[in-house]
C-alpha cells in the first residue's frame, strides 16, 4: 500500500512539473509557473527516493551482460522508425510557421554560418556583423559539428536534431535492462513528453536544434545508470561542448564515483572526457581563439539585457516577453530587484551564480548521509542529482527561452518512467 501510495504521487508531481511547462502554465501565470515546477520536481525526486527505499534496487546489468537480440532491436527500431517518420510528417508543419532568419531567431543561422566558415577553412570565432548587428559566436563545437552532417545530407536542422534525439531514445530503450514487453515504454513515455511540450510551445521546436541538446542529457543518463565509461565519457563531452549547463556539477559525478563508486570508471571516464576536450576544444579552438570563453560570457550578458529590455513590437511599460512567459524565476528580480535593469540583471546572475556553486557542494553532503542507510546505489542518486541540478539551472538562468527547457523535461521524463519500472506499479507492467 505504501509503495502504491509514493507511485501516485511520483506521476501526480510529474504532471505538475510537465504541466506547469505546457497545459497549466497561462492558467498559473508568470509567477506561479516557476513555483509549481520546482516545486513538483523537488517533491518528485524525494517521492523517486522513498520508492527505491521500499524496495532495494537490483544491480545495473552492464551493456555487456544483456542478451544481444537482433531480431528485437530490428523489430524496435523498425517500428520506432515509422512512429518518428509519421510523427516528423506532422511536426514539418510548424517549419512554415517559423521561418529561419535572424530577425526571428539567430541560433540556426549562426550554426549555418560557423559550419560553413569551418567548411571553406574560414576562421569561425571572430565577431561578425553578417545579421544586421555586431556579434560573436558563442557555440562550442559539439553545438554545431554534429551539423556538418545534415549539411552534408541536405537535412533541415530542426529535422536533423530530432533524428538526433529519436536515435538515442532507442539507445535508451535497448540498452537499459527490463523486461522486453517493458522497452516500448522508454521508447514513448519520452517521446510523447517531447510531442507535448511542442504542442503546447512549437517555438521552442520551430526555431532552435534544442532536440539535440536534450538527448544528449538523455544519453549521459543512460551513462550514469548503467555506470558505462564509454557512454559516460563521450556524453560529458557534448554536454560539455554543447550548452554546458552542467559544468559545475561535473565535479560531483567523478567524486562520487571516485571515492564511493569505481574508481576505475572515474579515472577512465575522466581520460576518455579530458582526451576529447583537448583534441576537440582544447588544440584546435581555445589554443588559437584564447579569449572565446570571455568573449562568449560577455555576448551572452549583452543579449540577456537586450530581453530584459523588452522586444522591439512590445508596448512602453510591458514586461519583457522572454522573462513573463512562466518559465523561470527572472521575472522576480526584474519586477522586484533593487536598482536599474543592469543591477537587477547583476543581481539574477548572481544569485544563479551561488546557486550553482552550492547545489553540488549540498549534492555531496546529502549523498553522505543517504550512503549509511547503504540502500541507495550511488547510479540512481547521481540520475537524482544531475535533475536537481538541472531544474535549478534552468529555473533560475537570466533569460529562461523555452526552449531551454526541452532537457530538464525529458530528463524528468526519463527518470519517472524508470522509476515507475522500478517499482513495479500496477500503472506499467511490472519488470
Amino acid at each position: 500500500m505504501a509503495q502504491r501510495k509514493w507511485t501516485y504521487l511520483l506521476l501526480f508531481c510529474f504532471i505538475i512539473e510537465t504541466g506547469s511547462l505546457s497545459f497549466i502554465r497561462n492558467a498559473a501565470g508568470k509567477y506561479i509557473s516557476p513555483v509549481l515546477f520546482i516545486t513538483a520536481a523537488i517533491i518528485g525526486i524525494y517521492t523517486g527516493l522513498k520508492l527505491l527505499l521500499l524496495i532495494p534496487t537490483k544491480p545495473v546489468t552492464s551493456i555487456s551482460s544483456i542478451k544481444k537480440k537482433a531480431i528485437l532491436f530490428i523489430a524496435y527500431a523498425a517500428g520506432f522508425a515509422v512512429i518518428v517518420f509519421l510523427t516528423w510528417l506532422w511536426l514539418r508543419k510548424f517549419f512554415d510557421n517559423y521561418p529561419i532568419g535572424p530577425s526571428y531567431s539567430d541560433i540556426i543561422p549562426l550554426i549555418h554560418r560557423m559550419n560553413y566558415m569551418f567548411m571553406h577553412g574560414l576562421k569561425i570565432y571572430k565577431s561578425f556583423s553578417d545579421f544586421g548587428y555586431t556579434a560573436f559566436p558563442t557555440y562550442l563545437p559539439a553545438m554545431w559539428m554534429p551539423f556538418l552532417i545534415a549539411d552534408k545530407l541536405q537535412l533541415d536542422y530542426r529535422t536533423w536534431s530530432y533524428i538526433v534525439l529519436c536515435g538515442i531514445l532507442l539507445l535508451c530503450a535497448m540498452l537499459i535492462p527490463a523486461k522486453n514487453k517493458n522497452r516500448i515504454w522508454l521508447l514513448l513515455f519520452p517521446f510523447a513528453i517531447f510531442l507535448l511540450y511542442v504542442w503546447y510551445q512549437p517555438s521552442a521546436f520551430g526555431w532552435t536544434v534544442e532536440p539535440m541538446i536534450a538527448g544528449f542529457y538523455l544519453f549521459l543518463l543512460l551513462g550514469i545508470y548503467l555506470q558505462n565509461t564509454w557512454i559516460m565519457g563521450f556524453a560529458l563531452l557534448l554536454c560539455l561542448l554543447s550548452r554546458y549547463a552542467i559544468l559545475l556539477w561535473v565535479p560531483v559525478l567523478f567524486i562520487l564515483l571516485f571515492f564511493y563508486g569505481s574508481k576505475k570508471l572515474s579515472i577512465y571516464t575522466l581520460i576518455i572526457l579530458l582526451t576529447g576536450m583537448l583534441v576537440i576544444f582544447v588544440i584546435p579552438i581555445l589554443l588559437s581563439y584564447p579569449r572565446i570563453l570571455e568573449a562568449s560570457y560577455s555576448q551572452y550578458t549583452v543579449a540577456a539585457l537586450g530581453e530584459w529590455n523588452g522586444q522591439p513590437w512590445q508596448k512602453a511599460g510591458d514586461l519583457p516577453f522572454q522573462l513573463s512567459q512562466g518559465y523561470g524565476f527572472a521575472i522576480y528580480f526584474y519586477q522586484w530587484g533593487r536598482g536599474d535593469i543592469i543591477q537587477r540583471l547583476k543581481l539574477a546572475q548572481t544569485a544563479h551564480l551561488i546557486i550553482a556553486v552550492i547545489l553540488p557542494l549540498v549534492t555531496i553532503l546529502w549523498w553522505y548521509r543517504l550512503e549509511k542507510n547503504k540502500r541507495l546505489r550511488l547510479n540512481w542518486f547521481l540520475v537524482f542529482s544531475l535533475k536537481l541540478y538541472l531544474v535549478f539551472f534552468f529555473a533560475f538562468i537570466q533569460v529562461p527561452y523555452a526552449y531551454l527547457f526541452f532537457t530538464p523535461l525529458l530528463v524528468s521524463s526519463l527518470i519517472t518512467i524508470l522509476l515507475l519500472l522500478r517499482s513495479g506499479s500496477m500503472i506499467i507492467a511490472k519488470e
